[in-house]
């Protein structure tokens, strides 16, 4: 006789500081071993909004969020959770939801987020770096196969304001440096608003870039070079690079299989889990480097103004810490992991 399962929907809410996103997931457990098992979750719906609060941090120079952006957050998370009730009967105890840096950044973010739960009666809050860490982790851990060997991974989630690595053994490293945060280093080096495309990007403002970034670096990270360094040389060892259709992996993924690669015929075809190598890198962000927004455009690139920095920090993160490749999971966000997470209780 089969067990019996109990089945239930869920949402998960990511609002990062340059996309927010949802996940409607059905979520089964098993009666008889349901505080033990593994719930099974299949992802019934997923949507994503830019937001661009990392940047608007950067427009007004101070530490509070303006009225303009959080107005325009309040609208989408209220649309996001009128669609898991109305279309997809989520109960509201059922729908879940966390802020990342740009949160723990701004003065008003703590506050903005406690407001919205309760008018939407949606448990929202903003989390920690070690949580985001986590659910970064968590994320991997839910897309890639069962048959991968989770002690081999290290999770690399890079967003609008942070990054962070991670491994299943729960050490961490998180780097206050996202591709809004990159964008207005870019903006500065050109002196002009971060609100303006620096587009196109000379070879000697991008160099002045690459230097910005790694003193960002050596500053923060220079005592854990070695330790992570070693990590990627273990045999086994993957980096898996997550998040969604605009971050600094799928932007890669797309120069590098667009026409402007030379080496387009020997990459073949995407596959789910597509890789990239720094050499891949280097080589694709100096063809696009001196390149205008409607080129840009014509072959198809989303937030145009924001290429070249998020390959910057790309190219950046890869070189310091000598990650030879780097292979890429589409995901909306955290929402996958934070769900995974709250599941098993294992973020309060």
């Amino acid at each position: 006789m089969m067990p019996s399962t109990i089945t239930s929907r869920h949402a998960s809410f990511d609002i990062g500081s340059g996309m927010t996103k949802m996940v409607v997931a059905e979520v089964q457990n098993c009666k008889e071993t349901s505080s033990v098992s593994k719930p099974k979750i299949k992802i019934l719906h997923e949507h994503a909004v830019e937001i661009h609060l990392a940047r608007d941090l950067e427009r007004t120079g101070t530490a509070v969020l303006s009225e303009e952006v959080l107005t325009q957050a309040e609208s989408v998370l209220s649309n996001m959770a009128e669609i898991c009730q109305s279309r997809f009967m989520v109960p509201k105890e059922n729908m879940i939801g966390f802020g990342t840096q740009v949160f723990r950044s701004a003065e008003n973010g703590e506050q903005f987020l406690a407001l919205i739960s309760q008018k939407l009666g949606v448990r929202i809050s903003v989390i920690s770096q070690n949580q985001e860490s986590a659910i970064g982790f968590a994320t991997a851990n839910a897309l890639l196969p069962e048959t991968v060997n989770k002690e081999d991974v290290i999770c690399w989630d890079s967003g609008g304001a942070s990054f962070q690595l991670s491994t299943a053994s729960g050490k961490t490293l998180e780097g206050r440096l996202g591709s809004a945060i990159v964008c207005g280093m870019i903006s500065k080096i050109k002196g002009i608003p971060v609100t303006e495309s620096p587009n196109p990007v000379s070879e000697n403002e991008v160099h002045q870039l690459d230097e910005n970034i790694m003193n960002y670096m050596l500053e923060n990270f220079a005592e854990l070079e070695n330790f992570w360094s070693k990590k990627w040389k273990c045999p086994n060892r993957r980096v898996v690079g997550i998040s969604g259709k605009t971050c600094i992996f799928a932007t890669c993924m797309h120069a590098l299989n667009s026409k402007l690669n030379p080496d387009l015929q020997l990459r073949g075809k995407l596959t789910p889990n597509p890789h990239m190598s720094f050499e891949e890198v280097e080589k694709i962000r100096a063809i696009l480097i001196g390149r205008k927004d409607e080129e840009f455009r014509e072959l198809g690139f989303m937030q145009v103004q924001m290429i070249i920095p998020k390959l910057a920090l790309l190219r950046a993160v890869m070189k310091f810490f000598n990650i030879n490749t780097v292979e890429y999971v589409p995901s909306t966000g955290g929402c996958i992991g934070f769900l995974s997470l709250k599941l098993k209780t294992q973020i309060q």
